[in-house]
């Protein structure tokens, strides 16, 4: 998955809802399990992403990078 905002929407919950609507509609279509990789320093789309249930973890391959993951039931 990725999703970008531009600037002029960031916090306005633009992110948040899109975000809901992947998780959402990829459940609904049957996949288990949604992961992006995201730049560490990214601080704000990685709260966002804990905040939706999505799991952090460090990147074996890149230490400037993680993963994030979210397993949809």
């Amino acid at each position: 998955m990725a999703i970008s905002i531009r600037s002029e929407h960031k916090h306005k919950g633009t992110g948040w809802e899109m975000l809901g609507y992947v998780c959402e509609s990829a459940r609904a279509r049957g996949v288990k399990v949604i992961e992006s990789l995201e730049d560490r320093r990214n601080r704000e789309a990685i709260e966002i992403e804990r905040e939706q249930g999505l799991e952090v973890e460090d990147c074996p391959d890149d230490a400037r990078l993680v993963i994030v993951r979210k397993t949809l039931g």
